[in-house]
């Protein structure tokens, strides 16, 4: 796991999520490296519009932290539901 994770690079939106916008971009030049036309500071907007999007929704509907993807639609915990279903 070590190993994997020395040489892996962070993900372009935890670094943006995070305003990291020169390790981000990085990581992106790598992985989309030897794509023609291939617009970084194009694409870096469009994740950070994403990201800036993703939190307002999150905001709105009251579910900013983590563990709210484990919340149902009434904001009870239902994962007994779902297993009956």
């Amino acid at each position: 796991m070590l190993i994997i994770y020395l040489l892996l690079p962070e993900s372009p939106a935890w670094c943006a999520s995070r305003d990291k916008e020169a390790k981000a971009k990085k990581s992106m030049r790598l992985i989309y490296r030897g794509v023609e036309e291939y617009d970084v500071d194009a694409q870096y907007q469009v994740l950070v519009q994403t990201i800036a999007h993703e939190k307002q929704v999150a905001q709105e509907n009251k579910q900013e932290k983590w563990h709210s993807i484990f919340r149902g639609v009434n904001g009870v915990s239902d994962p007994i539901d779902n297993i009956v279903k």
